[in-house]
């Protein structure tokens, strides 16, 4: 055995004696803290991954699925809320009366100042004029015989005359609504009448000399007032006259 007292070579120096057992290696080494679990959990039940009974966790063995789902909940009506909120928002801020975004844009309504059209004058509807036909007997036997027509004013009269008659009974006299050409029979003309033809047929409205016209083979009279057509034959010297002429009236009224 060696007598140097050198320090270095007693740390390298293995202790004599008998090696130590396992159980003294276990016993000498310090035991680790328990760990820090739930309570009722015990270091087996921790280590062995088993909770108390209905406890779980991140840490505590198996994952908490319950939490994660209420979290989901949670974060989804979270997020619902804010959708409500923000159209509460929009709908408080948007303008009244504003259309919907998917109605149809309606044209403003154009007021005009302008003054409204007058109403037309009612105007009256025309009238259809109303037409009567007769044929009268015109006998050559007196001045002035009624036709039975009668008219008012502005009426027109029209008249045509056919046939013929004797001045003086004779076929040398015969002759037409015209009367005798030769003016030397007008010494025998109606009054009112100087230069008309003799035997020619005359007219009036009811005799009155103001009303006065000739209508030998034919005329159209316009009625100055109302009164009742009257025809005749220009010869005062009716007596010895023989025959009729025959007369169309045609009154149109309106």
């Amino acid at each position: 055995m060696s007598t140097t007292d050198d320090p270095s070579e007693d740390a390298g120096r293995i202790p004599e004696g008998p090696a130590p057992s396992s159980d003294d290696v276990r016993a000498a080494t310090p035991a680790p803290p328990p760990p820090v679990g739930p309570p009722g959990m015990g270091a087996e039940d921790w280590r062995g991954g088993r909770g108390a009974p209905g406890w779980s966790g991140p840490g505590y063995g198996q994952p908490d699925r319950s939490s994660s789902r209420r979290s989901l909940l949670l974060g989804v009506a979270a997020g619902a809320g804010g959708v409500v909120v923000l159209g509460a928002l929009a709908f408080a801020l948007w303008p009244d009366g504003a259309p919907d975004a998917g109605a149809a844009a309606q044209p403003a309504a154009v007021t005009s100042s302008a003054p409204a059209p007058a109403s037309p004058s009612p105007t009256a509807a025309p009238t259809t004029p109303t037409v009567a036909v007769v044929d009268r007997v015109l006998p050559a036997t007196q001045v002035w015989t009624a036709m039975g027509v009668s008219c008012v004013t502005g009426d027109v009269l029209s008249i045509a005359v056919a046939g013929s008659v004797s001045h003086d009974q004779t076929l040398a006299g015969t002759v037409g609504p015209t009367g005798l050409l030769d003016p030397g029979f007008h010494k025998f003309n109606v009054e009112g009448f100087p230069d008309a033809h003799t035997m020619t047929v005359i007219g009036s409205l009811g005799q009155d000399p103001g009303t006065f016209f000739v209508v030998g083979e034919g005329a159209t009279y316009v009625c100055p007032h109302d009164g009742e057509l009257n025809l005749g034959v220009n010869d005062r010297g009716v007596q010895n006259n023989s025959g009729a002429f025959l007369a169309t009236i045609t009154l149109t009224h309106g």
